[in-house]
Formats: C-alpha cells, structure tokens, sequence
C-alpha cells in the first residue's frame, strides 16, 4: 500500500470516537485517495478527450473500479442527433429529461450532436428503461415512432467491457464514425 498522507484529528470528543466515526473516516480517506491514485488515468482520458469533462472521467475510472471490486454494473449511453429540422429542441429536450444522479457530457459538432449520460450502478435493465422512455417522450413530443424518425442513434457500452479509456474511445468512435453511411 502507498501512502499518500495523515489524518491528524486535533480535537474530537471522546464518544465520537466510535464505529460509524471510523467507518466513515475510512471512506473519506478512501474516497481521497482513490482521486490521488486516478490522476495519471484520468489524465490519459483528458489528453484521448480534450472536451471530455473532469468530473465525467473521474467518474467513470470510480466506477469501473467499482464494478472490478463490487461487480455492480453502471453503464454509458450515447444519443446521437443527426442534423435535421428538430436537432435544436431534441438537444434541449434531451438534456431536461436527464435523471439528477446521471452524470453528462454534451458534444455540439457542426454536423450533430452528441450527449453521453454515465449511469452510475445501472446495468442493462436501466439502459432499457431509459432507452424506452426517451422513445415515448420522442414520440408524445416530436410525433416520431422510432429514434431514426428523429434523426437520433443511441448506442450503450456497460463499464467495464474493456478498460475504461478504451471503451470511451471505442463509444466515440462509434458515435462519430458510423454516422458517415
């Protein structure tokens, strides 16, 4: 184990010290250090994905480990909108239906848009509920039937397919690349 710094506690009463207290000490600590320990990772991440945010990387290092040690699954959905009359409000629309716990990066290019939702511990049965009910909203808000009706592509990766900078990369090649045929 590396060390990466002291806990000094200077003043705390003498019943606080007790099993919740150290139990959560230890997740702090624990919490901490994990950001420590992913700094050359998420680095990796940021230099691949220059516009990728810290927090979404961050997160998904945390999350892959998380599933390593747990074998809890979280996943990553990408929605892609091609250009069409509609791109604007989908966009927006897409962005309000997102769920608080969910953690996001949005990309606006010239030719679509791109929104990438990490689902932290949720696996294809999340997916699937939200995949459903982005397509009955699509279709009560933009009368389309099916996510091609409004120009949009989803494409789903669950963490740890394969180790995270590469299933990022491979999510936005997908993204980008397959929208060309």
């Amino acid at each position: 184990k590396q060390c990466f710094g002291l806990l000094v506690v200077e003043r705390m009463p003498f019943l606080s010290l007790n099993t919740e207290t150290l139990q959560f000490l230890a997740v702090l600590l624990g919490y901490y250090a994990d950001n420590i320990k992913m700094i050359p990772d998420v680095m990796k991440i940021l230099r691949d994905n220059p516009s990728c945010p810290l927090d979404f990387g961050s997160e998904l290092l945390r999350l892959e480990r998380v599933q390593r040690e747990s074998g809890l699954a979280s996943s990553i959905v990408a929605f892609v909108i091609s250009d069409g009359p509609h791109r604007q409000d989908l966009f927006a629309e897409m962005v309000r239906q997102r769920r608080q716990m969910d953690i996001s990066w949005d990309m606006r290019l010239t030719d679509r848009d791109i929104l990438i939702t990490l689902m932290p511990l949720h696996g294809d049965a999340a997916v699937t509920g939200y995949l459903l009910r982005t397509q009955k909203w699509l279709k009560d808000l933009f009368n389309a039937q099916q996510f091609s009706d409004a120009k949009i592509t989803p494409y789903t990766a669950l963490v740890n397919e394969r180790p995270a900078p590469e299933l990022l990369n491979n999510l936005l090649e997908r993204c980008l690349v397959r929208q060309h045929h």
